[in-house]
């Protein structure tokens, strides 16, 4: 081998490693190290309600954002109630927000460890919790931060009191600006110019819950803040827990006009063409300037080879620099043609936080607790042998339209395979909606799909294996049942709120599960909910809110009236659906089979009952009444869910509203109309025969599995908004 033809590979080494460092810069953006205050005067005890409630609310809080950087969460009662609000400056996006609030809640605890309230603030967002309530109240600034730049403007020739003065000018008008905003952003960012032409750069922001006089008084706080501790710096920063104000010498804010609207389609179907036209030219010109580098790179090596060695002919100094231009080349195309497969396949909302740059394009994209993976196809060889030739042994469930195995890869994971029955008419239809659906999907209270299997006339669908099975496995079940105590079913209802919130209106279309019941919901080893079966879910564009459908699908006693009735699909049925299964958790018997003394009652229809008389207790299962528990909260369930099974479609509340409800015990709740199928007395008899409609059986106690109706194939007549 020619020193030449080493030099070029040792060049060729150093430029795939400039290239990579360059694209890194070009998508990940530098992360402040974050202040924050503590109340060193009240703590709380580990594995006390207050801890509890805590994580609760932090776990939560991601969750609750208004589309405009405001997220509040609060949760529990008395002395241990916990409240938590988040706000990120007024020019940052929805995914740059999430991944900032994330951060500050896992450094929020270590920094305030055991004390009850505490702040953390970054430039970007800041998070604070308290024992008290939070929202709509202008608190008491008790650790008021202020930093600030150590050069001072006469460094750059400038009068301080000129300064000074002009400053409070634009903080002033920043106010009245800020302040004037509405029940969703009170923000405001403006320059002034001094007559050295120096430009100041100002950002003022309150959370938008305080009124326009409280906002006015928090950034007066903070104004005062500033001029008590700082004189003439070119570069401060003030935050208290709920409003904040900054200003520089330099430009640190974007432009306002680019933050998602509440009511806008997800980031993927509304895409900012300005945010992806920033995104596209910056790893543009990462690809340009790391490949012309390299160009020139070797270009020098090869003139100074000449010069070293005079007698190198012209002919061989051309082909050097022709074999360096067709690398460069060759490079070129494999960055451009990566790079623009990374913007096809992925939302640019994924790539402005994640970095697609492996030759296989691995992508996982962490968004409130949300991932993005693209599943595997697997060999039908592979799976029969991980699931022992599907042996009965291994079998662990069956639907309607397939059976379910435990299986165990080469690898070693454990999965879960639902193989379709090949003489079932819907099966590769059911196959294909799950395929579709779950593929795009990933939270985590939806069960994840690991992968697929198509080989002939074998659909198999592989998933991760839930080690705890599903709901109705402990719900009905006498000894699993004393495991559900308080703190475990709320996780659990909470899990799957956060779950239908996700389908319903995070994920990249709208979607409607349509056969939400307690099969269905799977449990991890800690015994956190997911959501499974989208074999049924039907899709909605973002501008659509009702279907309709010739054939009704679904569970018996899930099913909505407007459905049952007339085939009218929504959001809103899935609401319903949920309201019967928080019932079902709380009393701990199948809504078609509710036992009171000897006759058999109508679920809904007692708890509503109960609820009216004041007597909701006694409704509840006393395996909850064990333990650590909350009798408010669980009555304050049962009145939620009996909001979920009103009658009419309007009277029930949105997924949103729902885990806002269960979350923020500050909020007054609307008093329950008689629900749905409402029925006076006993049910025997009364009820309609299960053969009336296209539905399955339910969770009933004792039954092995419940078995899934068939998938709706007609198309969907979609009423718009």
């Amino acid at each position: 081998m020619s020193k030449l033809t080493r030099y070029a590979l040792l060049f060729l080494s150093f430029y795939f490693e400039f290239s990579l460092n360059i694209l890194i810069l070009a998508q990940t953006d530098d992360i402040d190290p974050p202040h924050h205050g503590c109340d060193n005067s009240s703590y709380y005890n580990r594995s006390s309600s207050f801890e509890r409630n805590l994580n609760r609310v932090l776990a939560n809080l991601p969750l609750t954002n208004s589309g405009y950087g405001f997220l509040n969460s609060s949760s529990g009662q008395g002395p241990d109630v916990v409240s938590a609000i988040a706000l990120c400056r007024g020019d940052i996006e929805l995914n740059p927000c999430g991944t900032c609030v994330n951060k500050a809640i896992g450094n929020l605890t270590q920094v305030c460890p055991n004390q009850k309230e505490g702040s953390i603030f970054y430039n970007e967002c800041m998070v604070t919790y308290s024992n008290e309530n939070l929202l709509g109240r202008l608190t008491e600034a008790k650790y008021p931060i202020t930093d600030w730049r150590s050069e001072n403007v006469t460094a750059k020739a400038d009068d301080v009191p000129s300064f000074t003065r002009d400053l409070l000018n634009l903080l002033n008008n920043l106010t009245v600006v800020a302040a004037g905003g509405g029940s969703l952003l009170k923000y405001a960012a403006d320059t002034m110019t001094r007559p050295n032409s120096q430009v100041t750069y100002g950002v003022m922001q309150c959370t938008p819950d305080l009124s326009k006089q409280q906002c006015t008084n928090c950034l007066k706080d903070a104004v005062s803040q500033m001029v008590s501790q700082v004189s003439g710096s070119i570069g401060v920063q003030v935050y208290l827990p709920k409003c904040n104000m900054r200003y520089e010498d330099y430009r640190f804010y974007g432009d306002a006009s680019n933050i998602p609207q509440p009511d806008s389609p997800p980031p993927d179907a509304q895409q900012s063409s300005s945010g992806r036209n920033t995104r596209v030219t910056r790893i543009a010109t990462s690809i340009i300037l790391s490949t012309a580098t390299f160009m020139i790179i070797v270009a020098s090596v090869c003139t100074f080879a000449m010069y070293r060695k005079k007698r190198m002919l012209k002919k061989t100094l051309e082909e050097c620099l022709q074999n360096a231009f067709s690398m460069t080349l060759s490079l070129l195309i494999f960055f451009v043609t990566a790079s623009w497969e990374c913007l096809r396949r992925f939302p640019i909302h994924v790539l402005n936080e994640t970095l697609c740059i492996d030759v296989g394009f691995s992508l996982v994209a962490n968004r409130y607790d949300i991932s993005i993976v693209e599943p595997l196809e697997y060999n039908f060889g592979t799976v029969s042998v991980a699931t022992n030739n599907f042996s009965e042994d291994n079998k662990i469930g069956q639907g309607g339209f397939g059976l379910v195995y435990k299986g165990k890869l080469e690898d070693g994971r454990l999965i879960a395979v639902k193989r379709l029955l090949r003489d079932y008419g819907q099966g590769e239809r059911e196959f294909k909606n799950e395929v579709l659906l779950v593929a795009k999907l990933h939270h985590r209270n939806l069960v994840g799909l690991l992968g697929f299997c198509i080989e002939g006339s074998e659909r198999v669908l592989i998933y991760e294996l839930m080690p705890n099975a599903s709901l109705d496995k402990f719900l009905f079940d006498p000894d699993r049942r004393t495991l559900l105590d308080w703190d475990t079913s709320y996780n659990i209802i909470e899990g799957v709120a956060r779950g239908l919130l996700y389908l319903h209106e995070d994920s990249r279309l709208r979607i409607v599960h349509r056969d939400l019941k307690c099969s269905n919901i799977l449990l991890d080893a800690e015994m956190n909910a997911k959501i499974t079966d989208f074999g049924m879910a039907r899709l909605f564009s973002p501008d659509e809110t009702q279907g309709n459908t010739s054939r009704i699908v679904g569970t018996y006693g899930y099913m909505a009236p407007e459905y049952v009735m007339h085939g009218e699909f929504s959001v809103k049925l899935d609401v319903f659906s949920f309201g019967v299964l928080v019932l079902e958790i709380i009393t701990g018997q199948a809504n078609q089979s509710y036992q009171n003394g000897n006759s058999h009652v109508y679920l809904l229809s007692h708890a509503w009952r109960n609820w009216r008389d004041g007597t909701a207790s006694n409704i509840i299962d006393p395996i909850l009444l064990k333990g650590s528990y909350s009798i408010n909260e669980i009555i304050r369930s049962i009145h939620i869910a009996l909001l979920c099974v009103q009658k009419n479609v309007a009277d029930r509340p949105t997924m949103s509203s729902v885990v806002l409800m269960f979350n923020s015990f500050s909020l007054t709740l609307q008093v329950p109309k008689q629900p749905a199928f409402f029925i006076q007395g006993s049910v025997d008899n009364v009820l309609p025969s299960i053969d009336e409609y296209d539905v399955s059986e339910g969770c009933n106690k004792g039954s092995e599995s419940s078995q899934a109706s068939e998938n709706d194939a007609t198309i969907s007549e979609i009423t718009p908004r």
